[in-house]
């Protein structure tokens, strides 16, 4: 799976679990000792040994993704979602309509998994609006789902956009 990096912390050993970077594709695996001797375990330094997954990206990186949010149900809630390039990272900016209560959240599949943003409303406009950075880019055909008080409202597809 990749190419082992040397990189000695010193750590509790005997971990039990791998530490996964999905932005640098680094992995991070706790050992008894580097380097390694299958015939004793009191020789070298405990720490962690760090390997770089050389799999290419799932997804190209995006620049700019929208999506169109549709209403769910009986609910009569619309919105879209538009992405852009920040400096390093991407800015989502949401916009819904036709909703009351008094917590709206936006949860969006990226390529490090969900990201959820909470949104401020307007009560008396019906309307949500957030906007912030986001850790991963969005994933293209993933799920935008919008929910007011944990109720989902308005949800869509994310497609590559201007």
């Amino acid at each position: 799976m990749g190419v082992p990096v040397r990189r000695n912390r010193n750590f509790a050993r005997s971990a039990h679990a791998a530490g996964i970077d999905p932005i640098q594709n680094l992995v991070y695996l706790g050992g008894l000792q580097y380097p390694t001797d299958p015939a004793v375990t009191t020789t070298g330094v405990s720490g962690i040994q760090v390997f770089w997954d050389s799999t290419p990206l799932a997804q190209p990186l995006t620049m700019f993704t929208k999506a169109t949010l549709a209403s769910i149900g009986s609910a009569t809630a619309t919105g879209s979602i538009v992405t852009s390039p920040m400096g390093r990272s991407i800015r989502m900016d949401v916009a819904l309509k036709g909703v009351s209560g008094l917590a709206a959240v936006v949860n969006v599949t990226t390529t490090i998994g969900n990201e959820a943003m909470e949104c401020s409303l307007n009560a008396t406009a019906l309307t949500a609006t957030c906007g912030g950075a986001m850790i991963g880019d969005p994933l293209i055909g993933g799920v935008v789902l919008a929910s007011v008080d944990g109720v989902p409202v308005p949800k869509g597809t994310i497609t590559v956009g201007p």
